[in-house]
């Protein structure tokens, strides 16, 4: 009797009904059902290679709608089409620290509603909001920008690039319709999916 025969007798005791087990056949069916089987290997491989083909490019394509709806100056490869279109409200309008539409940081986009040409105050704010907003920047109204060095007395801040966009329901904190102005070009409308505001 072999060394595994005598240790089955041993732990099952001898008061139990023989067992006759052939330990070498045991021993030879578990190492056939761990050899891989080479066709399952490759297939198994195949589709390994498949999930993480596929999942890059739906990574990559869904890079045009990401979330953060974050836009950047300049264009780039792949840039989204250019809209044009009027804006829908045009007595609120509001400039933009970062061209970012889903930010919620204090300050990220100030309103701004009076022109002064109507009765009341309000008038077609759309089509002064690049003024405004280049004024607020120039200024540094909402302390946007680091103070520069003077010159003769006087703070001067720069105005950078800025871009008027029709802003979309996606837009955090603002009227659907209305005219957001901010730091960028062109790209920088499409590359938030917003369409550029046509202003008079």
């Amino acid at each position: 009797m072999n060394s595994e025969q005598e240790l089955f007798t041993r732990a099952l005791g001898t008061d139990e009904p023989p067992l006759r087990l052939d330990v070498d056949a045991l021993a030879d069916a578990n190492l056939r059902r761990r050899r891989p089987h080479p066709a399952l290997s490759l297939a198994g491989t195949a589709a390994a290679v498949a999930i993480v083909i596929g999942g890059t490019v739906l990574l990559t394509s869904h890079n045009a709608t990401s979330p953060s709806r974050a836009g950047s100056p300049g264009a780039a490869v792949g840039t989204p089409e250019i809209k044009v279109e009027p804006p829908t409200r045009r007595d609120i309008a509001y400039c933009y620290r970062t061209a970012d539409i889903s930010s919620q940081e204090p300050n990220q986009h100030v309103p701004i509603g009076i022109n002064g040409k109507g009765k009341d105050g309000r008038g077609d704010v759309a089509a002064d909001a690049m003024q405004i907003c280049s004024t607020a920047w120039q200024e540094n109204y909402y302390n946007w920008q680091r103070r520069p060095a003077a010159s003769q007395g006087q703070y001067r801040f720069a105005i950078p690039a800025l871009v008027s966009c029709v802003l979309d329901p996606d837009a955090v904190g603002v009227e659907s319709g209305a005219v957001g102005v901010f730091p960028g070009d062109t790209a920088t409308c499409a590359g938030m999916g917003l369409s550029v505001a046509q202003l008079p």
